[in-house]
């Protein structure tokens, strides 16, 4: 009974991954579930909205340095978002909690983007996909404004990604070298 249970999960991935091959159409479905996602799960969710949250929105609104490159005194990546939102809550007429969220699920693109390179088998890319997208409710942080979860795992990924292209050769480029100040400045604000 197990093993026809495993062949008929084989076989619906061969199948699934066989129609999904057309980057269009896997681009199209991805998007749809990435906007499911923000309609479950953003910030505009009063479920999920809390003073977390909110100091992000006052922020993004008047955002200044040096005074906010840490709120609250934490020394984490907390400011990331309000800092990358400030000038879209400002150029756009769109109000700041909407435009947060949508900054906020932008880099879980990226970084599912990031990762999904990484990985060679469709199955292991949808999972990556669900996990990031559709969390089990104790990461739910990760993809709230309030949390640097998601743009801290995006910057580790980043600086592996960077720290990659540099492993010990015979001869180093200018091109190595520029790879090797991008995995300390990714991995700096991984920290941050």
């Amino acid at each position: 009974m197990t093993t026809k249970v495993i062949l008929i999960f084989d076989k619906s991935i061969d199948i699934l991954s066989n129609v999904l091959s057309n980057r269009w159409l896997s681009g199209f479905i991805c998007s749809f579930f990435i906007l499911l996602s923000y309609y479950l799960f953003g910030p505009h969710q009063s479920y999920f909205f809390s003073s977390d949250q909110a100091i992000h929105v006052l922020m993004s609104l008047d955002f200044k340095i040096p005074e906010d490159a840490y709120y609250w005194g934490q020394d984490r990546l907390g400011s990331l978002l309000p800092l990358i939102s400030y000038p879209l809550v400002k150029a756009l007429p769109i109000h700041p909690i909407l435009i947060l969220g949508l900054v906020q699920f932008v880099i879980l693109t990226i970084l599912f983007l990031v990762i999904g390179s990484r990985i060679k088998s469709f199955a292991g890319k949808v999972l990556v996909f669900v996990t990031l997208f559709f969390p089990h409710p104790t990461y739910y942080y990760l993809l709230m404004i309030g949390h640097p979860y998601a743009a801290q795992l995006l910057f580790i990924c980043l600086a592996l990604k960077a720290f990659e292209k540099t492993i010990p050769r015979a001869n180093y480029s200018l091109k190595d070298f520029l790879n090797l100040g991008l995995f300390h400045l990714f991995s700096f604000i991984a920290i941050w």
